[in-house]
């Protein structure tokens, strides 16, 4: 009866031993799969606020290496208390690395996280390594891809910030950030500059926040701050060597400069009148810069009186309009079914000078062109074709940028017409204009009379402040 005992107990552990390896090979690691899992945090500041979690139904976006590309933008959103990742991706004994961005966009290739600097979003990367069936949870600690800076603005008498722009070298509009290598494969300089519009305050020190791509290296900035009444404040910044994650703070005061950063030459003339050293839509004083007919604000193709603003399009007379205006006209005559309203000198609105410079900046007056000729000497530079303009040891330079007829430029090289913002009262098919001239064998300086609709230049003036 023991041998019995003895051989059942035998019988029963070799049984054993055959269920344990068949489960064995059951649960071999290589023969199953398990689904990834996502544990994220946040850095300890976001977009400049304090925030250390994520929000309800933020969603980032997952790439996986190796899988044969298949899970390359994979998005998981939060619930709230966990991560739902939104794809089954199945995880098998192929150890994996899983790059993490936010916010999650389906637009977004493989491995590759592109940043917007106007869309002025605080972008975030994250990783996570030797992730497989056995290590399914890829836990992930977000960076910032981002740098910040803080301007502190400090104006006074009440002004309101309305916007700032930042513009050089090291100001990028866009950028691709490479998160297999964690490095910037292209980026794209912000030509026209960065602008960001903070949120309205009263108080006397506005705080705002700029999210930048990290330049290649530091470089002079321009920065261009807009507040209360559309005043301009121009000034010059030194960035330093901007990184992912870091954060500057630049404190700016607004000292007023009612010229807003446009430089002038006080003559010392009679009527203390400044004169601007560039045309309106010029860089350098040699540039004849924009065409503009008279009361008009914007440039055009067409000079003509079918595509003049203040007409009615039609009503034409021996080559000049005759019951057409409807701005700017004191004739019956002239005016579109016999309107007038008395307006000689053109409004704020429709003054190309004041619009494009803003601040104290107009177009000059019929008297101030006949002062600037009368009190000045006007000496013709053959090689840059225009006037130099001097007294009392300084100068401007009024280019012959000619004028346009239809779509025709006539008189470039030889002549130059600067409008002023003055109507001629008997006669409002014509506003006052500089004109001057040189041939060679003869040349000539003085204010005429102009058609409206044609395109002059403009030469902004102002009296000091």
């Amino acid at each position: 009866m023991r041998k019995l005992h003895i051989l059942l107990a035998i019988a029963a552990t070799v049984l054993a031993a055959c269920s344990n390896e068949s489960e064995m090979e059951q649960f071999d690691p290589s023969a199953w799969t398990t689904p990834l899992q996502v544990e994220a945090q946040q850095p300890a500041t976001r977009a400049g606020l304090d925030a250390t979690a994520f929000d309800k139904g933020d969603s980032i976006g997952l790439f996986l290496s190796g899988y044969d590309a298949r899970y390359t933008n994979v998005e998981a959103r939060w619930q709230g208390s966990a991560w739902s990742v939104l794809d089954d991706v199945q995880l098998t004994s192929e150890h994996t690395s899983v790059y993490a961005y936010y916010p999650f966009t389906s637009a977004a290739s493989a491995g590759q996280l592109v940043l917007d600097a106007a869309a002025q979003t605080n972008y975030l990367y994250g990783y996570a390594t030797d992730i497989y069936n056995l290590n399914p949870t890829a836990r992930i600690q977000f960076h910032h891809a981002m740098a910040r800076v803080r301007f502190q603005v400090t104006y006074k008498n009440g002004a309101q910030l309305q916007s700032l722009n930042l513009k050089g070298r090291n100001i990028l509009a866009s950028a691709v950030f490479s998160m297999d290598g964690f490095k910037f494969v292209d980026a794209s300089v912000a030509a026209e500059g960065l602008t960001v519009k903070p949120a309205a305050s009263t108080a006397a020190t506005q705080y705002v926040d700029v999210l930048l791509i990290p330049g290649p290296a530091a470089d002079s900035t321009a920065l261009q701050l807009v507040y209360s009444g559309d005043k301009v404040f121009n000034f010059g910044i030194a960035l330093d060597t901007l990184a992912m994650g870091s954060y500057y703070t630049m404190p700016v005061t607004i000292k007023e400069d009612p010229y807003n950063g446009h430089e002038y030459v006080d003559f010392g003339l009679p009527s203390k009148t400044l004169w601007a050293t560039v045309n309106i839509g010029a860089t350098a004083p040699s540039q004849r810069g924009s065409f503009f007919a008279w009361g008009e604000v914007t440039t055009k193709e067409d000079y003509s009186y079918a595509t003049y603003k203040w007409g009615n399009g039609n009503s034409f007379e021996s080559g000049e309009a005759t019951a057409f205006y409807t701005k700017y006209c004191p004739q019956k005559a002239f005016g579109n079914n016999g309107y007038t309203d008395n307006l000689t000198i053109l409004e704020a609105a429709d003054d190309a000078a004041k619009v494009a410079w803003r601040g104290v900046w107009r177009m000059p007056t019929k008297a101030e062109l006949q002062e600037l000729i009368a009190y000045c000497d006007w000496a013709w530079d053959a090689k840059q074709y225009g006037y130099t303009v001097s007294r009392n040891g300084k100068s401007i330079f009024l280019p012959a940028g000619g004028t346009v007829v239809g779509k025709e430029i006539m008189g470039e090289a030889t002549n130059g017409m600067y409008a002023s913002a003055e109507l001629i009262t008997d006669d409002p098919n014509y506003a006052y204009e500089l004109s001057f001239f040189n041939m060679g064998w003869t040349e000539g300086q003085t204010v005429a009379r102009r058609p409206r609709q044609y395109g002059r230049s403009v030469r902004p003036v102002c009296t000091r402040q």
